[in-house]
């Protein structure tokens, strides 16, 4: 494993300048509030034609607005990086690309992130079923609270078998700009962050996210 080298970290450099602050305006302005919402999207006026298109969007944020600690963030390209997996393989995270991604950070000393893992493994294997959206399960390996052998154990014990990656380096928690645990992030298929679940999160929740998405 090359973890520390030093041209990971001047990648890491690179990356967390160029794209790590890519949440954190809007989820500082977000947090600066009384409660976190999904953002209203933007209406204009139209034709006869598109009466339809607007009805949905209307449902469709109200789909939204009914997950309390939902946050729609502008469209940005998220950079590329890579996070070790379960074989201990770096793996390119743009080798999803054409998928709606969904990345869960989590810790096994997290209680939140324990009772929505049995969710998750519903909807990974619901996903693992077509070819258009994929779950990562990211662990906050740092080392010291939160270890490989721990983050393994939890998961073998529980019979947990989704997209497990290790982020030894904090790579994707400082890109994503991750203040808690669990947060689950939604990318869409070119790419690009749409929003972000704060907290505990459900199967229900991730699939309504995703369907507002397509």
């Amino acid at each position: 494993m090359k973890k520390n080298s030093v041209l990971i970290w001047a990648l890491l450099l690179v990356v967390v300048i160029g794209g790590g602050f890519f949440l954190s305006k809007k989820l500082n302005n977000e947090n600066a509030g009384n409660d976190i919402a999904a953002e209203t999207p933007e209406t204009e006026d139209k034709d006869k034609e598109d009466s339809s298109s607007s009805d949905n969007q209307d449902s469709s944020n109200s789909s939204l607005d009914s997950i309390q600690n939902y946050i729609e963030v502008d469209k940005t390209l998220l950079p590329d990086f890579k996070l070790v997996n379960a074989n201990d393989e770096e793996v390119s995270i743009n080798e999803y690309y054409g998928k709606f991604v969904v990345i869960n950070f989590w810790a096994s000393w997290c209680p939140p992130c324990k009772a929505e893992m049995p969710d998750l493994q519903n909807l990974h294997n619901e996903f693992e079923k077509g070819d258009d959206n994929v779950l990562l399960s990211v662990n906050l390996t740092d080392g010291q609270r939160e270890t490989k052998e721990k983050a393994d154990k939890f998961l073998n014990e529980n019979n947990y078998d989704f997209n497990l990656f290790y982020d030894y380096d904090g790579l994707g928690f400082s890109l994503f700009n991750v203040q808690s645990v669990p947060s689950t992030f939604f990318i869409d298929e070119k790419g690009y962050a749409r929003g972000v679940i704060i907290g505990l999160t459900s199967q229900k929740d991730i699939n309504t996210v995703l369907e507002t998405m397509k």
